[in-house]
């Protein structure tokens, strides 16, 4: 039989969210701003009657023009394609990429900026990660012999695994990245909750050699690995052409790169034979080392290193190489060495792809903030999603790996989960244990959800955002390099951007400076996930903070202060703040002529003196309404930058003194750079005499 008449079929034994081309950090924001500008895009009449496939390099071209991406994509239309795959995914736009009704809702929340949980909302998520979910249990994937909706084959297997010592359900970032992605039948998913069940170690998760081992009888079990296999063992000889057939690689045929992509793998073979059948030698282990270096792909590289080398993570792949190779498994029999080396080229091809997909997978899961990742990439559901889980696990066994007709409709929760959902009162019992009395006695269910939340936020800032910790972070904020970016983005979040970061560390430590008293999560203007930590929308327009005091007398009255915090700078700083901070403050006074004492705390790294400038003469001038009829005079703003902010952190100065200096400085008459100079020497006096003030539970 010739060669070209040997050819084996690709078929997936894995699915993924989204597109390995396309993964931007914060997807949500990205998700937000392709709704609008492929709305605006669709309602053009240049593109309004056009078909999508001969509008891509319009589309292309319009994502630049509105800043959305930059540079100049060898192919315009593939990218254009890529960049919207997610959205059609998640049943926001149909095939010709205009909006469905499902998108329209969404897009109708961003602009509105309003994320507030509505009363369907089970959970008490934002209201667009409301959205999400609902589109997430109808999302689905489907490959040759199998369709399945890979969200709710997490959430039943959320539900499934067994708890650990703590009595909790978890996933290892191993199990959800390499296990998690291959059910794709209730075979294989009987399969991956068997070994979930029963090959967990003593640290609560599945050792690697366990999850290979998983893999590669997934992969076995398939017709067309059986098939290569076979292939493989009956030829007489292995040459390049039989690693590539037998490789079964997806890509495309006509790509000559891609034709040959698995036959770097051959010099390892036969190198690798050597061995196993005459003993180690050091040039035969050099050479085997070389065949593995020049493997491109450096994931499969690293993977061929590991499992043929004992090299430690991070170590310097060096000579000598004899003394580091494991000869383990590799039989001198030349069909039981055949054997092994199909499995190994494969379970490292398996596991490469896994690794790329299990980022992907994060990323869109956690739209829906039912999922608590932690940072070692481990990942629970949120105490109401798990308990939603376990309630409706018939109706998630159900559909795992059922088709769904309605992805592109604005559907409720009762629209999609048939016989009928649970009531929150439902699944605050199980998530809690409490029963409907003992949660009525703590103020029914939203005042109970509160205080966990609360609780939850607390023990966030006493174990990730202390005192010290947010100084240090807002130090890094004023040194602005690409490092620092993400040093900071990885101590924080990655799902958001760095000035909102910064609006959020801003509100923490005025939560310090107060006291420990206010509520960030509802003072700030900052959308969180179920850990706390913020995100970024493609939305805008509000202060940032408005914080609320109650009354302190003789120190001060019931009173909102609102903070705005920016990291533009220069003549940036007094293009885009200088009338947005006034213009927030004033409407604001109008809004709320009961409060006479509201102003303004204005933060930034650094601070333009003609910012500092405009916000004084705002003592003397007028603010009036849009339409004419009423105004207020005597706007306070207090121009603050991060130095003095951590200078008030490690003083521990309390709110009262402060709002005194505030308002005593104020009312003084100076031009205004002494004026800030006074401001500036008041207040970095506080770090020699005042005394730290206790944080309020």
């Amino acid at each position: 039989m010739a060669k070209r008449d040997m050819e084996i079929a690709y078929q997936s034994y894995c699915w993924t969210m989204g597109t390995t081309s396309f993964r931007p950090a914060e997807l949500n924001r990205s998700i937000e701003e392709q709704l609008r500008l492929l709305r605006d895009f669709r309602d053009s009449p240049e593109s309004a009657g056009g078909d999508w496939r001969s509008l891509q390099e319009a589309y292309y071209e319009h994502l630049k023009a509105e800043g959305f991406l930059s540079g100049d994509a060898k192919d315009p239309a593939k990218d254009a394609r890529q960049k919207a795959s997610g959205l059609g995914e998640l049943g926001l736009v149909d095939g010709e990429k205009r909006l469905t009704a499902a998108g329209s809702r969404l897009l109708e929340v961003v602009e509105a900026g309003d994320f507030s949980p509505d009363e369907s909302n089970l959970f008490g998520v934002s209201r667009d990660s409301w959205l999400y979910f609902l589109q997430l249990l109808k999302a689905k994937k489907s490959s040759k012999g199998w369709t399945v909706r890979p969200f709710v084959v997490f959430l039943r297997l959320m539900a499934d695994v067994p708890p650990d010592s703590d009595g909790r359900r978890r996933l290892s970032a191993e199990e959800f990245r390499y296990l998690l992605p291959v059910c794709t039948d209730e075979k294989a998913y009987s399969s991956i909750l068997d070994c979930l069940k029963k090959k967990r170690g003593e640290d609560g998760s599945v050792g690697m050699e366990a999850i290979d081992e998983t893999i590669r009888s997934v992969l076995m079990d398939m017709d067309n690995y059986r098939d290569a296999l076979d292939l493989f063992l009956r030829q007489p000889s292995v040459d390049k052409d039989l690693i590539r057939i037998v490789g079964m690689n997806r890509k495309s045929k006509k790509e000559d790169a891609d034709r040959k992509y698995d036959e770097k793998l051959h010099p390892i073979f036969l190198h690798l034979r050597k061995l196993a059948a005459e003993g180690v030698s050091e040039a035969e282990a050099a050479e085997l080392a070389g065949a593995v270096k020049r493997i491109k792909n450096e994931k499969i590289s690293a993977h061929w290193k590991k499992t043929l080398f004992r090299v430690p993570d991070g170590a310097r792949f060096s000579k000598p190489f004899a003394a580091k190779w494991k000869p383990e498994g590799w039989d001198a029999d030349e069909t039981a060495f055949r054997k092994r080396f199909f499995e190994t080229m494969h379970l490292i091809k398996a596991k490469a792809t896994l690794e790329d997909y299990g980022d992907l997978n994060r990323r869109y899961f956690s739209l829906s903030d039912c999922a608590l990742f932690r940072k070692d990439g481990g990942v629970e559901l949120a105490p109401l999603p798990a308990a939603f889980a376990e309630d409706t696990a018939d109706w998630l066994a159900k559909a795992s790996f059922s088709d769904c007709s309605s992805l592109e409709n604005a559907d409720s929760l009762e629209d999609i989960v048939e016989p009928g959902v649970p009531e929150k009162e439902r699944l605050v019992e199980l998530a809690t244990g409490l029963t409907p009395d003992e949660v009525a006695k703590r103020g029914g269910v939203d005042a109970f959800l509160e205080s966990k939340r609360q609780e939850g936020f607390s023990n966030l800032l006493k174990t990730r955002f202390t005192k010290t910790e947010v100084g240090r972070l807002l130090a890094m904020m004023e040194n602005r390099t690409k490092k620092n970016d993400e040093a900071i983005r990885q101590s924080v979040t990655k799902d958001a951007d760095i000035p909102t970061i910064f609006e959020y560390l801003v509100a923490i430590a005025w939560h310090y400076v107060s006291g420990g008293r206010g509520d960030v999560a509802a003072f700030a203007n900052l959308s969180l996930d179920p850990g706390f930590l913020p995100k970024t929308h493609a939305g805008g327009g509000k202060a940032d903070i408005v914080w609320k005091y109650a009354d302190n007398p003789p120190h001060y009255g019931k009173h909102a202060l609102l903070i705005e915090a920016t990291l533009s700078e220069k003549d940036t700083q007094r293009r885009m703040e200088m009338e947005p901070v006034s213009r927030h403050l004033g409407e604001y006074l109008l809004n709320h002529a009961d409060d006479k004492g509201a102003y303004c705390v204005f933060v930034s790294t650094h601070l333009n003196l003609n910012v500092v400038s405009d916000f004084r003469g705002r003592k003397t001038m007028l603010f009036y309404s849009d339409d004419g009829q009423s105004a207020v005079r005597g706007m306070k703003i207090v121009p603050l930058d991060t130095a003095l902010l951590r200078t008030l952190l490690d003083s521990g100065v309390s709110y009262s003194d402060l709002h005194g200096v505030f308002e005593r400085l104020f009312q003084m008459e100076r031009e205004p750079r002494e004026w800030f100079d006074e401001l500036r020497r008041e207040l970095e006096s506080f770090r020699r005499t005042a005394p730290a003030e206790p944080l309020v539970p």
